[in-house]
């Protein structure tokens, strides 16, 4: 069965969108059938950049609102055609958690789809806090990947994860495993792509009209590389390969 991805990590600036964008490449360059959600009202970042392209962004938002208590059930409805991807906006633990625990969607979905919490770090305290509530909240019923995001954290200093042996043992408990998203080198490069709300292929695509030279397009290809290889170690897109 599909399963359900979402990219989070509480803490704003750490790279939520960058992670997500990159999975959502990933599906396309391994022909994974997914269908992909912004969550982020303030910030649509996954939609501003894959709608222009005719790729399907659908809408969904989680709220406490009793009127918005169907906000996001879609999410989990579509699960049984398709993987989901969607994001998380920054400061949503609180309403996540409520939309998971008044609907039981892990009851839901039990026995049926697995679902993925893709948090984002930069190794600072308020990200690490973050990171031990929710796998205190949710222990093994929600499979989190720590992601580590050099791209956010460039000192690369992750001692505040790596020494927090209280941490750290929930970690293991959790069974969670860990991905390093790769530097994207090249500041200017980054902000172009970022500012004129760009997926990375495309960037690649439209090199010229954007005035990126020989340097701009191998750091895409490079990012893109990289964070490949990083998501394919993790092997979890593995059972869908050998399926398709």
């Amino acid at each position: 069965m599909p399963d359900i991805h979402g990219v989070g990590g509480e803490k704003g600036g750490v790279g939520k969108s960058t992670c997500c964008k990159r999975l959502l490449e990933y599906f396309i360059e391994n022909e994974i059938p997914f269908i992909a959600f912004d969550t982020d009202r303030s910030a649509p970042d996954l939609r501003k950049a894959y709608k222009k392209q005719g790729i399907d962004i659908r809408e969904a938002y989680f709220s406490e609102a009793i009127h918005a208590q169907d906000a996001a059930s879609v999410i989990v409805d579509v699960a049984d055609i398709a993987n989901v991807l969607f994001n998380l906006s920054a400061a949503s633990f609180e309403a996540v958690s409520f939309w998971l625990k008044q609907n039981e969607i892990l009851e839901a979905i039990s026995g049926e789809n697995e679902f993925y919490l893709w948090f984002v770090s930069d190794g600072s305290v308020e990200s690490v806090s973050a990171l031990y509530k929710s796998l205190a909240t949710y222990g093994k019923q929600i499979h989190h990947i720590l992601v580590k995001n050099n791209g956010a954290n460039l000192n690369k200093d992750w001692r505040l994860i790596d020494e927090d042996k209280r941490l750290q043992t929930l970690m293991q408990q959790c069974g969670v495993p860990e991905m390093v998203l790769p530097e994207f080198f090249g500041i200017e490069t980054f902000k172009i792509i970022r500012d004129n709300s760009l997926g990375y292929q495309e960037a690649l695509d439209k090199a010229t009209s954007l005035g990126f030279g020989k340097v701009d397009k191998q750091r895409i290809k490079r990012f893109l590389r990289e964070s490949g290889e990083a998501i394919d170690e993790l092997r979890i897109f593995k059972k869908l390969a050998v399926k398709e």
